[in-house]
């Protein structure tokens, strides 16, 4: 949630696309930032879907960062929908393994957990959680890794932001 945070990348893009200033505000995490935008002492924030899920009835959503809108949320547009392709991004989880481990293991154990995601119940908590399934092997996750890398990069570099 601070400086270099997706949140703060995200910002800088929501900053770019409207043309308007926009002061980062670093919190521990979404939830301390929620409390704080529903208290007044905010004026807008970027939230995974989990805190917003749990929030919704206390802030108003204005749209989804997605390029559909979700059937989770029928009401909530989507950031494409409304105009701004721009504004669309990734959310998501992964299971990562050392460098090195052996090629059998990392397709084993791909192979059980998408197995675990087509179940009722994984997908109940997929539903739970304002989030819908992608689920893929290693090369998947390696272009969802490339693209963010170059998403994101690009923001990075536009903006001039080093590791010091």
């Amino acid at each position: 949630m601070g400086p270099g945070s997706v949140s703060d990348l995200y910002g800088r893009i929501v900053s770019k696309t409207f043309g308007i200033p926009l002061t980062a505000v670093a919190y521990k995490n979404n939830n301390s930032a929620l409390i704080d935008l529903m208290a007044g002492r905010g004026d807008m924030n970027y939230a995974t879907p989990v805190p917003m899920i749990q929030n919704a009835k206390n802030l108003k959503i204005l749209a989804l960062s997605t390029e559909k809108r979700s059937s989770h949320f029928p009401d909530i547009p989507s950031v494409a929908e409304l105009g701004y392709p721009q504004l669309k991004t990734s959310y998501w989880t992964a299971l990562l393994a050392p460098k090195g481990t052996p090629a059998k293991i990392i397709n084993d154990v791909a192979a059980a957990a998408m197995k675990t995601v087509k179940t009722k119940a994984f997908q109940q908590v997929l539903i739970d959680n304002g989030q819908i399934e992608k689920a893929g092997g290693p090369q998947v996750l390696d272009a969802q890794l490339k693209a963010d890398r170059q998403h994101w990069g690009n923001v990075i570099n536009e903006n001039k932001i080093v590791i010091n």
